[in-house]
């Protein structure tokens, strides 16, 4: 691993010994648009996948919180994983400027 990288840890610090996304936590890829937030359903497991075609505000939250741009925007279009706890709900929303994009967000299986 190189300086500075980081490995995404459980809830209980051990090493998440994923990574493979399993199906759509929203059945589909969501559609992201202009300011609209959206919310996920329960990600269920200690860690999630996101892909979207542009950069996003990403917040996680066991209410689904709202999302703004004070939430520094992850660029997803690579893939990306982050920790969560099982009833952790993602909320996102499109980064200022980028257009409509999907967005798939799934748990990860091992």
């Amino acid at each position: 691993m190189s300086k500075g990288a980081m490995t995404p840890r459980t809830e209980r610090g051990g090493e998440l010994q994923a990574i493979l996304p399993g199906k759509c936590i929203t059945g589909v890829p969501a559609t992201a648009t202009g300011a609209a937030q959206v919310t996920s359903e329960f990600v269920g497991n200690e860690g999630f996948y996101i892909y979207c075609d542009s950069v996003v505000h990403v917040r996680v939250s066991q209410r689904g919180d709202i999302v703004d741009d004070t939430y520094a925007p992850i660029d997803a279009r690579g893939g990306t994983v982050l920790a969560s706890n099982s009833r952790d709900r993602v909320s996102f929303m499109l980064k200022s400027g980028e257009t409509d994009a999907l967005i798939w967000i799934c748990p990860l299986v091992s």
